[in-house]
């Protein structure tokens, strides 16, 4: 075999090794964008799945409280233990979020982070919690590591007050106000964030929005 045809050899084996690494980056390419793709539409199914689950549970609370009046003269307790009546509290509108010593920590603050984004909008003092913590010192804790200790938090010792508004231990909104209504009453889910911030902005726009 003359060197001619040595260079020659080498070359089309060059060629031919270039030609597969070519492929294999291409067919790289094609299976990676498959792979995304597959990974894009399974996270569109699981979050229309987490919407459909979201407004279901919604649609349970709303046809059990919807409307649903309370007694003026129920009782709370300010967290000095100062106890104030419903009509006292709600003598203007307020957005209240809802949650018990039982619900899930993580939901409870994963609430939290998405209201500080909606507090200027909303204005701090058109915000109530309302808990039933039986240790304040957990709960002044708990505020403090969520930096919420700034809001106007109440206990409910009234059983019938927490009968009326507990569900199955699930942190919720509603509005209320002087006429004691719960009104746009919603359930938040937490790997459907975006559906809760679309709560917060209609609320906002309708109820609120100090900004304006």
């Amino acid at each position: 075999m003359t060197i001619r045809n040595i260079f020659k050899y080498f070359r089309i084996w060059w060629i031919a090794l270039i030609l597969a690494i070519i492929i294999m980056v291409y067919n790289g390419i094609q299976l990676s964008k498959r792979s995304d793709m597959i990974y894009y539409l399974t996270n569109i199914v699981n979050n229309q799945k987490n919407r459909i689950i979201t407004y279901e549970t919604n649609d349970s609370i709303r046809l059990i409280k919807s409307c649903l009046g309370l007694d003026p003269n129920m009782e709370m307790i300010t967290l000095s233990g100062v106890k104030v009546k419903l009509v006292d509290v709600f003598n203007t509108r307020k957005l209240v979020i809802r949650y018990s010593k039982l619900s899930c920590n993580s939901c409870v603050e994963n609430e939290f982070e998405l209201l500080k984004e909606f507090v200027k909008k909303i204005g701090a003092n058109n915000i109530v919690m309302i808990t039933d913590y039986e240790n304040t010192g957990n709960l002044f804790r708990f505020l403090r590591i969520n930096q919420m200790e700034d809001f106007d938090v109440y206990l409910t010792q009234d059983h019938e007050l927490q009968s009326v508004l507990e569900f199955h231990n699930m942190p919720y909104y509603f509005i209320l106000d002087s006429r004691l209504i719960l009104k746009s009453i919603f359930i938040p889910n937490k790997e459907d964030n975006e559906f809760t911030k679309s709560y917060f902005n209609s609320i906002t726009k309708y109820f609120f929005d100090v900004q304006k």
